[in-house]
């Protein structure tokens, strides 16, 4: 039966003008208004350049890293037309740490960041002077991080309450490239965290934001070994912990009720597979999946990418340490011949895990 007062809501990946002009014409079409998770579409935009975030967070009275926002002139072929106050600023941010990370204003996962010596200053800046996706670049110091966490919020289209649903650190993979998430989170000032992420999220439900939002935060320590910690960015969407998040609780709250082992941890991250079928992938690593009387095991996810030969996985155990365990038992799998070529984000967290134990 149709109930014309049910609340119709359309959930984005991450709200763009297109999905806003969408949610109205389906307004006229049903005559009903139509709630859509992100706020508005310019608002999203704004707080997705890291040059802003940063400003923010900066007004907020939220940490960030020693650093400054550069503007790059440009040329008509739209690549930078002069780097001299880039590196200028790059030299003098060196000599806190010996390394500064450089990050374009726009970009994802990686794709418009450098990390920087002085050895490789020029090689650096020949590598921006070829790009036309950013003009603005934020410079940083770069520290020896202990743990980068990710810290999800929801903040109610309605209310604009802001709760915490999720709390992971991220995985990088030698390039500095997310790959993935693991859970419980290792960070000691992780309460701070969760905090600035509920006073950042009251600002952005009043710029006219809601729904998920994911806070990235670092924490390294001082010479007097004090853990401190400061903002990074602000995605202003789901993202990779959400996922993983919402599958945890799902097997946690059936464990309840199976009377099986509840896992208590998780790592979950990106993978390329020569599997191009769900069928394929069972063969390599169904003996390891997840199911009926059993919460710990494997969940491969994003299976629709199969056919380009990539998936992610999710392990889930009972500590971190048991699900590195079981994650060796996997890679057995993986030198069964056909599968040997296989590499996923599960090697760079399982390196990581062991070096900093």
């Amino acid at each position: 039966m149709r109930d014309d007062n049910a609340t119709i809501c359309l959930n984005p990946y991450m709200l763009t003008a297109r999905e806003q002009e969408f949610a109205h014409r389906l307004e006229d079409v049903l005559s009903r208004k139509i709630c859509i998770l992100g706020g508005r579409a310019a608002a999203v935009s704004e707080v997705n350049q890291k040059d802003r975030a940063r400003r923010m967070a900066q007004r907020l009275g939220i940490p960030v890293a020693p650093g400054e926002i550069v503007e790059l002139p440009m040329g008509t072929d739209g690549r930078p037309a002069d780097l001299g106050l880039l590196e200028e600023t790059i030299r003098r941010y060196l000599p806190e740490t010996g390394r500064v990370i450089v990050r374009g204003a726009c970009g994802s996962s990686g794709s418009s960041l450098f990390t920087l010596q002085e050895k490789d200053i020029g090689s650096g800046l020949d590598l921006i002077r070829r790009r036309v996706d950013n003009s603005v670049y934020l410079v940083e110091s770069l520290f020896d991080l202990v743990v980068s966490p990710n810290i999800g919020v929801f903040i109610d289209p309605v209310e604009g309450e802001v709760s915490c649903v999720s709390i992971t650190d991220q995985v990088f993979d030698p390039n500095t490239t997310y790959v993935g998430n693991t859970y419980p989170s290792r960070a000691k000032t992780v309460h701070r965290m969760v905090e600035y992420s509920r006073q950042f999220g009251r600002h952005l439900w009043d710029m006219g934001l809601s729904g998920y939002v994911g806070f990235d935060f670092c924490e390294y320590e001082d010479c007097s070994n004090t853990p401190i910690c400061f903002f990074s960015e602000v995605n202003p969407r789901v993202n990779g912990a959400t996922y993983a998040q919402a599958m945890w609780e799902r097997v946690a709250t059936r464990s309840n009720y199976s009377g099986t082992y509840r896992p208590e941890a998780f790592a979950a991250a990106s993978a390329l597979t020569k599997a191009r079928t769900f069928e394929e992938l069972t063969a390599i690593y169904g003996r390891h999946f997840i199911g009926r009387g059993r919460s710990t095991g494997l969940i491969p996810y994003n299976t629709g990418c199969l056919y380009e030969g990539r998936c992610s996985f999710m392990l889930l155990g009972r500590s971190l340490d048991h699900v590195r365990n079981l994650w060796r038992i996997v890679r057995e799998d993986l030198s069964l011949g056909q599968a040997s070529e296989e590499r996923m984000g599960l090697d760079f967290w399982a390196a990581e895990h062991d070096q900093i134990r």
